[in-house]
């Protein structure tokens, strides 16, 4: 199981061989890793669930906004729907409604059960490669 000091010392290793400082692009005040993928950022944390067997299962999260929500219904309405459609094409990768943030964002998640350096490094590499094509996608739909 990658515990989340595994999971840590995977995101240290990966700045390593990117040539990026992990405590440059970590933020103490959200607990996340932050990464630029193209005109994309990703937040990289680590979450823990209690669940209803009283056991504890950890996540690897990577949140990348994509688009502020339209102010009016009936652009929200296009939003939703074009997020439902594309929630239904990518796997292991949602769309989901960041309400701190206001915004759609692509989210990436994995279970740390099992998960290996490369599948933490894919998850990542997956959320931003989404996230890349859906800004463009995003933008030329609504913002007409």
């Amino acid at each position: 199981m990658a515990t989340p000091i595994v999971v840590q010392a995977y995101i240290q290793r990966l700045c390593r061989e990117t040539g990026t400082d992990a405590d440059t692009v970590y933020s103490k005040k959200t607990g996340a890793w932050y990464f630029l993928h193209g005109t994309s950022t990703i937040e990289v944390f680590i979450t823990s669930h209690l669940t209803s067997h009283g056991t504890v299962r950890t996540f690897l999260r990577c949140f990348s906004p994509l688009q502020a929500l339209p102010l009016t219904d009936e652009k929200k309405f296009k939003l939703f729907r074009a997020a439902l459609e594309l929630n239904e094409e990518h796997l292991g990768i949602k769309l989901a409604i960041d309400n701190k943030k206001e915004a759609m964002c692509v989210i990436g998640e994995r279970d740390t059960d099992g998960m290996d350096y490369e599948e933490m490094v894919t998850t990542i590499i997956d959320t931003g490669d989404l996230a890349q094509k859906l800004n463009h996608l995003m933008k030329s739909y609504f913002e007409k």
